[in-house]
């Protein structure tokens, strides 16, 4: 029996993907889909399970985001589906996990065939989301929460209709 690697992550699908030698045969949306449907944002310091999946549906369908930076921004998170979501102040921190990110995030471009390093126009979605969350969720406004389950649907749901465009 093959030993499973210390750096290894079993998905809910069953693979086993090495975060230090990430293997692009291995990532499927399903998969990513799950996990971040269960991920909360903020280090779960919500009302409710605000997840990563639900951030990246939304920030997919932001207007300012050209269609073919679409998917890009569906999955600019994907590896938190391996490596979970650290909240960005501790993240900078963390040299060697950005340097693991960085490296997935290279596999599941690759896997999907998107560009990385990503636009600029990512970053600032990216940034432009962030704002807007805390406001919805910290500063008194009306936070909308999916379940888990609808996150994860939706999520898939998204992929698939942007994969045939």
């Amino acid at each position: 029996m093959k030993s499973i690697p210390a750096t290894a992550v079993r998905t809910y699908h069953g693979l086993i993907v090495d975060v230090l030698n990430p293997d692009p045969t291995q990532i499927f949306i399903e998969d990513i889909a799950h996990s971040l449907s269960q991920l909360c944002r903020f280090g779960g310091h919500t009302d409710q399970l605000y997840s990563v999946a639900q951030h990246c549906v939304i920030m997919s369908e932001l207007d300012f985001i050209p269609e073919e930076l679409r998917m890009t921004a569906l999955l600019h998170d994907a590896p938190e589906a391996y490596m979970v979501d650290v909240p960005r102040p501790l993240k900078r921190l963390l040299d060697k996990y950005m340097e693991i990110e960085n490296n997935m995030h290279q596999v599941i471009a690759a896997a999907f065939g998107l560009p990385y390093p990503f636009p600029e126009i990512i970053h600032h979605a990216d940034e432009w989301m962030l704002q807007r969350e805390f406001k919805l969720f910290f500063d008194g406004g009306p936070g909308i929460y999916w379940t888990s389950k609808q996150a994860e649907q939706l999520f898939i749901d998204t992929y698939y209709k942007l994969a045939h465009r």
